[in-house]
């Protein structure tokens, strides 16, 4: 009795502490990628690169998954009814979680409007662009349509074109997630060479970014968002920033959060078991105590 006591409380205290075993397929996962630079890219010899590209590649490594890389420019979508098993940045919305596997956020992506700056000045040309250029992205659509209800939005192929829709004057602005808007200052597109362009910060739109899969891949995709917590905690995660990003990013504040609630979540387990273990141990003693000492109470008594 008192060993399944003990067997349990074990199981019971790893569960607590996360310790559980995975045991995935011996198999390589396909995943795929798009134009995303610095977070995800082809480079000029056909291979990928970037943020993201090496802190899942190192992740997989540690957890001894496999992975194929596979260039995909369309949607996530088309990507995983496609052939493709893994998406590395997934917004989640309610449709996409009805028909893949999102984790929980490994990103926070913040977002901003790209717009001419006024001439000789430093505010922008427009304080209130109302028609917004965006690209073909599903995930940036879904994100600023619920922010920029009253704005006429424009779509166009890819973030180049959205960008040239503003140096034309078809639109005051482009919507763009922050990071991607830095790459383009520092590589404009052709027609927008002279353009002075400013990227000014939305402070209430940033959108978390999980691992997406399909639902067949979700162990394996939870596994590498687990893989991706380590290197944070190893402080792998700040060289990769510090390599890939022109100013320190906050955008993969979500794994340390996730880390810090559930670190502090093992904690009071921790304590709880221990307590509970010290009490039983504690009220044993006790027992085999009183056993022993009324065991000599009846010899003397004899």
């Amino acid at each position: 009795m008192h060993g399944q006591v003990y067997r349990a409380a074990i199981v019971c205290t790893c569960l607590a502490l996360g310790l559980r075993p995975m045991v995935l397929e011996a198999r390589t996962y396909r995943i795929g990628y798009n134009e995303a630079y610095p977070y995800n890219a082809r480079s000029a010899d056909g291979q990928p690169m970037g943020f993201v590209f090496e802190a899942i590649r190192e992740a997989a490594r540690r957890s001894g998954i496999g992975l194929e890389w596979v260039h995909r420019p369309g949607s996530p979508e088309d990507a995983l009814d496609g052939g493709v098993d893994i998406w590395p940045r997934m917004i989640p919305t309610p449709a996409r979680q009805q028909r893949y596997h999102v984790t929980k956020p490994w990103l926070r992506l913040s977002f901003c409007f790209l717009t001419p700056r006024e001439e000789g000045g430093r505010l922008p040309k427009t304080s209130k662009p109302m028609t917004i250029a965006l690209d073909e992205t599903q995930g940036i659509a879904n994100t600023a349509r619920p922010h920029l209800p009253d704005r006429t939005q424009l779509t166009f192929e890819g973030i180049a074109k959205a960008v040239e829709a503003v140096c034309d004057g078809k639109a005051e602005a482009a919507f763009l997630e922050y990071r991607l808007a830095m790459e383009v200052l520092m590589h404009k597109p052709l027609r927008c060479q002279g353009m002075d362009l400013l990227p000014v910060p939305l402070a209430d739109v940033d959108m978390p970014v999980g691992l997406g899969s399909t639902k067949e891949t979700a162990e394996v995709v939870e596994e590498l968002r687990r893989g991706l917590e380590q290197l944070w905690e190893d402080g792998s995660i700040t060289r990769l920033q510090a390599k890939w990003f022109y100013q320190p990013p906050s955008e993969v504040h979500a794994i340390l959060q996730g880390i810090d609630a559930r670190r502090n979540s093992r904690v009071l387990w921790t304590g709880i078991f221990l307590l509970v273990g010290g009490l039983a141990a504690a009220a044993y003693v006790g027992r085999r105590a009183r056993q022993a000492r009324l065991a000599a109470e009846k010899a003397n008594a004899a």
